[in-house]
């Protein structure tokens, strides 16, 4: 399975035979140019996914609501993924519709696109209820993107004090100090960024990967 979070789940529940292979994105980080943070001198983030609970856009949502009101308009929020017709989808786009600094931009399918879009962004949160991994988390750390988890991700892997946070599952008023302790610049994100790249080129490459699924077959034949 992809994470240590899976496995302990199948375990558990299924079966104990379970081994962990790390999963992998590709590497796109060469086609755009060097990260900037802090545009517009805002905290940019970003979530994506399908707009659905288990996604738990609402968390963070709720996380940026609770701050001051000094402190909000700090933040730039991008939400890109794939609306339905469930009514949790349509409250979601309602608590954002009259939110200034709240964007949903909808299903992104062009990578270049997408990847410029992360490209400009400081930190990306995926406050998922369960995920067995992340692939969004992944790709967030190969563009240099500090990440925010909530602790039911999979992904938490490649988190460590230098790269991201994490927080536990649906606690909003802890992802609000995290917030906040991030935009009273308690952190250094450009740093946390450039650790983040270095924990992808570490733990989440095709190269990596395509060894790690080679040394399986090799040991189980």
């Amino acid at each position: 399975c992809v994470s240590e979070y899976a496995k302990d789940f199948i375990t558990k529940n299924y079966n104990k035979n379970v081994k962990v292979i790390h999963n992998a994105v590709e590497d796109f980080s060469n086609n755009f140019s060097e990260h900037k943070y802090f545009n517009n001198s805002k905290l940019n983030i970003m979530i994506c996914g399908y707009l659905n609970k288990i996604k738990g856009f609402d968390i963070l949502i709720n996380s940026i609501k609770r701050l001051p009101e000094n402190l909000q308009q700090k933040i730039e929020l991008n939400i890109i993924g794939q609306s339905n017709d469930s009514e949790y989808c349509a409250n979601l786009l309602k608590e954002i519709e009259n939110m200034d600094n709240m964007h949903y931009l909808g299903l992104i399918t062009d990578i270049k696109e997408k990847f410029e879009l992360y490209n400009r962004t400081d930190i990306i949160v995926v406050p998922s209820r369960d995920e067995s991994c992340s692939l969004v988390a992944l790709e967030a750390i190969m563009m240099s993107c500090p990440i925010i988890i909530s602790e039911n991700v999979g992904a938490k892997y490649v988190v460590d004090k230098n790269t991201g946070f994490i927080f536990e599952n649906e606690n909003v008023e802890q992802l609000k100090n995290m917030l906040i302790d991030i935009l009273n610049n308690k952190y250094d994100i450009a740093d946390m960024g450039k650790c983040a790249r270095k924990k992808y080129e570490e733990t989440s490459t095709l190269e990596i990967y395509e060894k790690n699924i080679l040394k399986m077959i090799e040991e189980n034949i």
